[in-house]
């Protein structure tokens, strides 16, 4: 399952899967999608593809559809396997979820009362945790680009946006 998979390089904030490693001049869009399912066909080491961002290899995936394309694979800055930033390995959309939660997920929208582990698979990881623990429970502040997300004892129970 697809994750985030942006060009966080430029401004365009389409979804971003390489279409083709091995040629530069090539339109690299492709119309793969957040949370679609895919399935590893192949994995590319780096010799053969571009070297960009210090990518050891490259996973070549394919959609039920039959399309084809490229997804980094990437290491954290101590060089260990990143938690998995751009797919899943399992269906992260839980089947417990309502339908409600489920469409604002897939849509990357958040609301009031949703758990840690939905605005998790919605927003992505945030920049920064802030945690508190005392008698009364536990409280986290996230914080993500100009927003502030609380949580109560894994809920979500305000925001605050700059």
């Amino acid at each position: 399952w697809l994750n985030d998979i942006k060009d966080n390089y430029s401004k365009d904030e389409n979804l971003y899967v390489f279409k083709n490693i091995f040629f530069d001049d090539e339109d690299q869009r492709t119309n793969f999608k957040k949370f679609q399912k895919v399935r590893v066909i192949e994995v590319v080491p780096f010799v053969y593809g571009h070297t960009y961002y210090g990518t050891p290899f490259y996973l070549k995936i394919q959609g039920e559809g039959g399309e084809i394309g490229y997804v980094r694979y990437d290491k954290t800055k101590r060089g260990v396997q990143s938690k998995l930033v751009h797919y899943y390995t399992k269906n992260p959309i839980s089947d417990k979820w309502s339908e409600e939660i489920k469409l604002l997920i897939k849509n990357e929208k958040i609301k009031m009362g949703m758990t840690s582990e939905q605005v998790n698979v919605s927003w992505g990881k945030p920049n920064k945790v802030n945690k508190s623990i005392g008698s009364w429970g536990v409280h986290e502040q996230w914080i993500y680009r100009g927003h502030y997300l609380y949580f109560e004892n894994g809920i979500l129970t305000s925001l605050q946006t700059k």
